[in-house]
């Protein structure tokens, strides 16, 4: 799946150096766009949150995260997973 959106950004990118998120996103992923999620973090500080989730997560989310922290994302679901590990490997940000 990886590669597969790596070919959509290097052809959203076109004539340029870097595309956007926003032109990648905007292309027909096909079935791999179902399976993608989008964190935002506001100026590196702070609880990254959901900016979009796919469709195939949401049989085990109870409602739709968009806009959401990843806090709120429950526990031994698959959308859980990335998040729990790069907890255990992050420093932890004095506040």
């Amino acid at each position: 799946m990886v590669h597969r959106l790596l070919v959509h950004w290097r052809d959203a990118r076109g004539d340029g150096a870097l595309p956007t998120l926003d032109a990648v996103l905007k292309r027909n992923l096909g079935d791999i766009g179902p399976s993608i999620f989008v964190l935002r973090v506001a100026d590196g500080e702070g609880e990254p949150a959901f900016e979009s989730v796919g469709d195939s997560f949401a049989d085990e989310l109870p409602s739709d995260l968009t806009g959401q922290p990843v806090a709120a994302v429950p526990a031994g679901t698959l959308l859980h997973r990335p998040w729990a590990v790069t907890t255990r490997f992050s420093p932890k940000r004095s506040r």
